[in-house]
């Protein structure tokens, strides 16, 4: 007996010991913010440099693109390169995935359209070449000739009559077709008129639950947790070089006194640097910010437990199901 209970007791203590494992990694997850830093720079050439890192850089991942897109991953400072790939590389693939898309579907169109038209023209050749050997009867002087006449018949019996009626079959389809025309349209636009009716009712459904109080209320709390949760996912820091000229220096003043009227709102994140001599365009860019899931979940379940949020949500739910 305590054989047993000393093996439940280890079997215990082992699920104990996963279970607090697994709390402590959902806990990490939850609560150590993801950490993201963007760089970026345009001269002449576009290069950008992009770096997402979770529990003090235990895992993180690079990316950065400078005429090709290469891509790194470290899990405790060892580097893991899976590759680069180059622009000409994926632009050669999917020409040749293209082309060879293309070409297949030339061959199988040539394939139907030989399969299908020369038979037609064989069936009109003997049409064609029956009435050569009329004139060429001369041979009528031969008596034998007479009894191969029976052989005229064999022409209705060609197959190449019976192509010609699935047109006209086709024809007086279409013809059959037109007088029932105005029925089809009456249907049509009875539905039409159903579908419309049903529009009508939806619209004023909607409409008569947004002037609803609740749905008022429900709308401006998502409107205000969706905000909120743009403003912990954007960067908190944010700055920003630019050089830039225009080469005219009148289009160049304008452009500053745009840029005078954005200043105050731009100040300490954007700087521009004016050249009124030539012409170009220069920039650095660099962005941080973090993301903590357990806020975003915050936000979400504070945006769904709401009361009127509740019962917007079952409203909608009779709806789908009526």
């Amino acid at each position: 007996m305590s054989v047993l209970l000393a093996i439940l007791k280890g079997i215990g203590l082992v699920i104990l010991a996963l279970v607090l494992l697994v709390l402590f990694i959902l806990s990490l997850v939850l609560f150590v913010p993801f950490r993201y830093r963007l760089e970026g720079s345009f001269e002449k050439k576009l290069t950008v440099r992009g770096k997402v890192s979770w529990l003090f850089r235990l895992a993180a991942v690079e990316a950065g693109y400078d005429g090709a897109l290469t891509y790194r991953l470290k899990i405790a400072g060892i580097p893991f390169e899976p590759g680069k790939i180059k622009q000409s590389r994926l632009r050669r693939a999917i020409r040749r995935l293209t082309n060879g898309i293309g070409s297949f579907l030339k061959k199988v169109g040539r394939l139907f359209v030989k399969s299908t038209a020369p038979p037609e023209e064989e069936e009109k050749e003997p049409e064609g070449a029956a009435p050569q050997p009329e004139p060429a009867q001369p041979v009528e002087s031969v008596q034998p000739s007479e009894p191969v006449q029976p052989s005229e018949p064999s022409q209705p019996s060609q197959p190449s009559q019976p192509s010609e009626p699935p047109e006209q079959d086709g024809e007086t389809s279409a013809d059959q077709k037109e007088p029932f025309s105005f029925e089809r349209l009456g249907e049509k636009l009875e539905t039409a008129q159903e579908k419309l009716e049903d529009i009508r009712e939806n619209l004023r459904y909607y409409l008569d639950l947004f002037e609803q109080t609740d749905t008022r209320i429900a709308v401006c709390n998502i409107l205000r947790q969706t905000g909120r949760m743009l403003r912990h996912i954007l960067p908190k820091k944010l700055e920003a070089h630019l050089i830039v000229g225009t080469g005219d220096p009148a289009s160049m003043g304008q452009l500053m006194a745009a840029w005078g009227i954005l200043y105050p709102l731009l100040y300490g994140s954007i700087w521009l640097e004016p050249d009124f001599e030539q012409k170009r365009t220069e920039a650095a860019l660099t962005a941080q910010g973090r993301i903590r899931v357990v806020s975003l979940l915050f936000l979400a379940f504070r945006m769904l437990l709401k009361k009127e949020m509740i019962r917007l949500l079952k409203r909608l739910r009779r709806k789908k199901e009526e």
